[in-house]
């Protein structure tokens, strides 16, 4: 056999597996040994190993295995709405209510029902996901007033806003 026969046969051997990559969803190990890089193609108990000496082959599978981990990392993981978690309604939302049930309204949109009245649960701020910031200077103030009172936040803030006389 002559190289360039070889080389089309690694080749042909890396389209397939590019194919089989492209059609599954397979696991993928990758290593190196003496003959060059490998990479053992695992379709669910089934274990595949295929050794490539061919650089555009093993580029375009370390793509396909990138794109597959971009895209775990770009879905969308909605919070948790639970019974009993506090949201802020109103205009400005920030009157709180608290979570006492779901259902649907006429057009099969989920609807949260409150101590406040039934509202549409795109139209509200949920607490939990809020991050409260301590005035400058008043995270010691915030610490310490933890578990001590309600809202060490609120507290923090009201005692920097009279210091400045706003």
């Amino acid at each position: 056999m002559r190289y360039t026969e070889i080389n089309q046969k690694s080749a042909d051997k890396a389209k397939a597996a590019i194919q089989e990559l492209e059609e599954s969803e397979p696991k993928i190990v990758q290593g190196w040994s003496e003959e060059g890089e490998w990479f053992d193609i695992m379709k669910g108990d089934e274990k595949i190993s295929r050794h490539y000496s061919d650089k555009a082959a093993a580029a375009k599978i370390r793509r396909l295995r990138q794109q597959k981990t971009n895209e775990d990392k770009e879905t969308l993981h909605p919070p948790s709405i639970d019974v009993g978690d506090e949201v802020k309604v109103g205009k400005f939302r920030n009157s709180k209510a608290i979570v006492k049930g779901f259902k649907k309204d006429d057009h099969n949109q989920p609807v949260l029902k409150t101590n406040k009245g039934d509202k549409k649960l795109f139209s509200l701020r949920l607490s939990k996901l809020q991050q409260e910031d301590a005035p400058p200077g008043r995270e010691k103030q915030v610490k310490a007033l933890k578990g001590k009172v309600d809202n060490p936040y609120a507290v923090a803030w009201a005692s920097y806003n009279k210091s400045k006389n706003k």
